[in-house]
C-alpha cells in the first residue's frame, strides 16, 4: 500500500517526481546485482522527505477501500501516516489525509475526524436516487424494502437491484418478490450466493478468479481474457 501511495504521489507531481530521480538511481547503483526491491524503511523515508522539501501547495493523500487490505499491512501504514501529518505540522506543510473502509478492521487514530458515510442523510438520499433510476420498474413497496434491507451499503444495492432487474424479465413482478425476500442481508453472503448457484459461465468465473489470486503479476484484461479462453477451449477439447 506505502508503495502504491509513494507512486501516486510522484506521478501527480513534477516537482517531487524529480526530487526522487537521483534517490531512485543512486538505488539502482547501489542494487544493480542484488534485490532492489523497495523496502517499507526506504518508502517511509522517501515520504518523509516529500515534508521537507516545503512544496508551495498542499498535498492531498486519498487512501480509499482499506478493508481490503492485510490488517497489519493497514495499521502499519495508518501509523506511518498518522506520524506523517504531526511531522507536517510541525514542518509547516499543508498535508491532508483521507481514508475510507468498511468498519473492519477497527482502527483507531488519535487527532481525526470522523464520518460514517451510511447514516448520513445524503448517502440514503443516493441510494434512494439509485433504487428509483435503475430499477426496472417502479414499485414503492419494493423499493422501500432494498433501501431497509441494504443498511446502507450502496454496493449490496447496486448487486440486489442487478438481481431483481434480472427476475423481473423472467418472471414480472413476483419474481422480484421473491428474489428480495431469498437474497441475504450480509454483503458477503450475497457474493457466496453468487458464487454457489447455478450458472452456465460459472467454470469460466472460477478460473477467471484463479487467475487473478494465483498469478505472479497483475496480468492486462486482454491476457486474463486470452487465458481463460484458451484454458477453456483446451478442456473442452479433452
Amino acid at each position: 500500500m506505502l508503495r502504491s501511495i509513494a507512486y501516486q504521489v510522484l506521478d501527480k507531481d513534477v516537482m517531487l517526481y524529480e526530487h526522487f530521480i537521483p534517490i531512485f538511481r543512486g538505488k539502482r547503483r547501489i542494487y544493480r546485482e542484488g534485490d532492489g526491491e523497495w523496502q517499507q524503511s526506504q518508502l517511509k523515508e522517501f515520504v518523509h522527505s516529500v515534508l521537507e522539501q516545503r512544496q508551495p501547495r498542499p498535498l492531498l493523500l486519498f487512501v480509499d477501500a482499506l478493508d481490503e487490505c492485510n490488517e497489519q499491512a493497514v495499521r502499519d501504514v495508518v501509523g506511518f501516516l498518522e506520524s506523517l501529518s504531526i511531522h507536517a505540522v510541525q514542518a509547516g506543510f499543508e498535508l491532508r489525509i483521507c481514508l475510507s473502509s468498511r468498519h473492519y478492521p477497527n482502527i483507531s487514530m488519535k487527532k481525526t475526524l470522523e464520518l460514517t458515510v451510511e447514516k448520513s442523510k445524503e448517502h440514503r438520499r443516493d441510494i434512494a436516487t439509485y433504487v428509483r433510476e435503475k430499477l426496472r420498474i417502479r414499485d414503492y413497496a419494493i423499493e422501500a424494502e432494498i433501501q431497509k434491507k441494504a443498511d446502507g451499503i450502496f454496493m449490496w444495492v447496486v448487486i440486489v437491484v442487478s438481481l431483481l432487474n434480472k427476475a423481473y424479465d423472467e418472471g414480472r413482478i413476483e419474481a422480484m418478490q421473491k428474489t428480495l425476500q431469498e437474497v441475504p442481508n450480509d454483503l458477503e453472503e450475497v457474493f457466496n450466493t453468487l458464487l454457489r448457484k447455478d450458472d452456465p459461465n460459472k467454470a469460466e468465473m472460477i478460473l477467471m478468479l484463479q487467475w487473478v489470486l494465483l498469478t505472479q503479476r497483475p496480468l492486462r484484461p486482454e491476457e486474463l481474457l486470452s487465458q481463460n479462453r484458451g484454458h477453456l477451449l483446451s478442456h473442452q477439447r479433452h
